[in-house]
């Protein structure tokens, strides 16, 4: 779990770059959905933060949707509070959710906040639990490529902390621990990924998209259960 002050920065940078994250996710991100889903998707968004995503979609028609979030202060950012929401720890699904009840899931940037190798595993197994056979999950994360590797070291650089302080100085304590969160994630868990979907056969390939490059969005189906 991140730390409070971890969460509280986050969500004073989230709402320095709220614009931003909505024109991407409403460019860009929502219309590789729109491919697999149609409006009347139950759908789950797992780490759905201050509900950018789940608004986009809700804009577009869709009125079966859930989020969880462990962070309060995140959910209550979310403009329509008729959207049904759970602050708890999304590893926790079973306990608030029926099985088989969501078509679709949504995990956006959320697996690197996981810390063992257990966390990770456990997720899945839950995650299936609540799937619909056939049911698509979407997984978003960064990809360990270039872009990455500049974004970190401007945020490091002493240059670009001295020539932009008002747009440096917001984000270096954030990726600083964000990178050792993603660190762990490409080290560790990334290579684990495609066998732990596999584990019993619960989930099936689908497709990888790469958004503008830097990220890598997996979708992947819920098999039925052996």
């Amino acid at each position: 779990m991140d730390s409070p002050e971890l969460t509280e920065r986050f969500v004073r940078l989230a709402s320095t770059d709220n614009l931003a994250i909505m024109a991407y996710y409403d460019k860009v991100i929502v219309p590789i959905l729109l491919k697999y889903l149609e409006p009347e998707s139950p759908l789950l968004d797992l780490g759905c933060g201050g509900g950018v995503l789940l608004t986009l979609l809700q804009r577009r028609g869709f009125k079966n949707l859930y989020g969880i979030d462990a962070a309060s202060i995140l959910l209550d950012r979310i403009p329509d509070k008729n959207i049904p929401v759970i602050c708890d720890n999304y590893l926790n699904v079973r306990s608030h959710f029926q099985q088989g009840q969501f078509q679709a899931a949504t995990v956006f940037n959320t697996l690197h906040h996981l810390e063992t190798l257990e966390e990770f595993e456990a997720f899945f197994y839950n995650l299936h639990y609540i799937m619909k056979p056939g049911g698509l999950v979407f997984i978003k994360e960064l990809r360990n490529g270039m872009f990455y590797r500049i974004y970190n070291g401007m945020i490091k650089s002493s240059v670009t902390q001295f020539l932009f302080p008002w747009f440096i100085g917001p984000r270096n304590f954030v990726q600083t621990h964000e990178e050792e969160m993603h660190s762990r994630f490409f080290d560790f868990f990334l290579p684990q990924l495609k066998k732990i979907l596999r584990t019993k056969d619960r989930f099936s390939f689908v497709k990888r998209h790469t958004p503008l490059s830097f990220e890598n969005l997996l979708v992947v189906r819920a098999n039925p259960t052996p």
